[in-house]
């Protein structure tokens, strides 16, 4: 069983804790990594607690490995109980603002970072992650440092976060290897047509045009996949990217040609997974430890059809878990894959790019149930 600390106290001294529940995410978007925990407090309303509120380190230990660190949210409190919340470290990088260290506006990746660290976040920054070349020289979007990062890691096709460490990582999204098989014919992974596109066109302001020119060009940059298109028919998508500034051709077609990617050119997966224990094994059949499962883990499942409508040579799909669920005590885990559709409103409401397929699948599923 984990152990849950706050402040530095173990709060199995303090009162039962129940429900702790811990989630990790791999996503293009936004940080990875660890995303949040909760948990219930056996506490009346009335009781306080001045360690225990906004601010306050939270720690997940399991044997003497921390499975997630963040930062408490205030608690909930009412008769039944305190219910409280943490948040992962490196989300908090929407609540700092993209300066340099001089307190100045900056797209510069590295500089922003570093700056933001010296001013309370709490990470680290290995040498080497994150370039010191600003991204652009008059962006008016950039404003935080999760959007700079997140500019950064779309130009060059990776994901950005922390685990529990507080270490600042990048990887590229979807090369992670298998690391979990999961047992045959115990998952069914469908498929769904309203997530994906065969061609994504992006807007630009063309720096160098303008440059010489002294006035505002804008250029756009097409990435089309002619096997999706052979396959499922056209599907375009349309990209705006001129609030980046002035930016060069070549990086406009290296986010085209990654936004096709994360896009998904192909079908995406119309449902998460809810795993069972012995379900889950090690590829060479060792059995999985659950609390150990994280977002970004490579998985295998044998004889799942995958996302192209067809068995590979080896009757197993692979897919990169986008997000797992885990909590403490339980004998199931669940495991939701990178290209997952959007099935409900909360989701959408996170994301806020719902599309009319999005919202018409929502609303099917609304009138079967």
């Amino acid at each position: 069983m984990a152990e849950l600390l706050i402040g530095g106290r173990w709060m199995a001294d303090v009162c039962h804790v129940s429900e702790l529940t811990w989630t990790s995410r791999w996503d293009h978007t936004g940080a990875s990594g660890c995303w949040e925990a909760s948990w219930n407090l056996d506490l009346p309303p009335n009781v306080s607690l001045p360690f225990l509120g906004r601010g306050a380190l939270v720690q997940v230990r399991d044997g003497a490995t921390d499975v997630f660190t963040g930062m408490c949210e205030e608690p909930d409190k009412s008769r039944d109980g305190w219910t409280v919340a943490a948040v992962g470290e490196a989300r908090r990088a929407g609540r700092f603002d993209a300066i340099s260290a001089s307190n100045a506006p900056s797209t510069n990746p590295g500089a922003v970072v570093d700056a933001a660290i010296a001013r309370g976040w709490n990470v680290t920054r290995p040498s080497g992650v994150f370039t010191s070349v600003a991204i652009s020289d008059d962006s008016q979007q950039l404003n935080s440092v999760e959007d700079v990062l997140d500019a950064y890691c779309e130009q060059n096709a990776l994901v950005w976060g922390a685990w529990a460490d507080r270490v600042l990582f990048t990887a590229p999204a979807d090369a992670t290897a298998p690391r979990h098989a999961i047992a045959p014919e115990v998952a069914l992974m469908g498929t769904a047509e309203d997530d994906w596109f065969s061609s994504v066109r992006v807007k630009f302001i063309d720096g160098p045009a303008t440059d010489t020119a002294g006035f505002v060009v804008y250029d756009y940059v097409r990435e089309v996949n002619a096997a999706a298109v052979t396959r499922w028919d056209v599907r375009e998508k349309g990209v705006d990217r001129t609030g980046l500034g002035k930016i060069l051709p070549g990086v406009a077609s290296s986010i085209a040609t990654n936004l096709l990617s994360r896009l998904s050119p192909r079908m995406g997966w119309a449902n998460p997974l809810d795993l069972g224990a012995v379900d889950l094994s090690t590829l060479s059949d060792a059995p999985t430890y659950l609390p150990s499962v994280r977002a970004g883990d490579g998985f295998r499942g044998w004889g799942l059809v995958d996302s192209q409508g067809t068995l590979a040579p080896s009757h197993a799909t692979d897919f990169t878990a986008g997000e797992v669920r885990y909590k403490d005590g339980e004998q199931s885990i669940y495991v939701a894959p990178m290209g997952l559709a959007t099935r409900n409103l909360g989701g959408l409401l996170e994301d806020m790019t719902a599309t009319t397929e999005q919202l018409d699948a929502i609303n099917g599923i609304r009138g079967a149930a």
